[in-house]
């Protein structure tokens, strides 16, 4: 299971680690997976909601 889908999951049965989740999602993801993340990496959780859209753009490919 992808770190995405464990967190995922975790979220749907555990509502305080949900709240802690979108409340400092860095910390949390460390502490509960056991990660040690880079200073510079920041991860930002939002929950949506039956009529919100969350689009992310990736980078910009340098190819283009």
């Amino acid at each position: 299971m992808t770190i995405a889908k464990t967190v995922i999951a975790r979220a749907w049965e555990d509502q305080e680690f949900k709240r802690a989740l979108l409340a400092n999602s860095k910390a949390t993801i460390e502490s509960e997976l056991g990660l040690v993340l880079p200073d510079d990496v920041e991860i930002y959780v939002h929950e949506q909601t039956d009529n919100e859209i969350h689009l992310i753009l990736p980078p910009r490919p340098s190819s283009i």
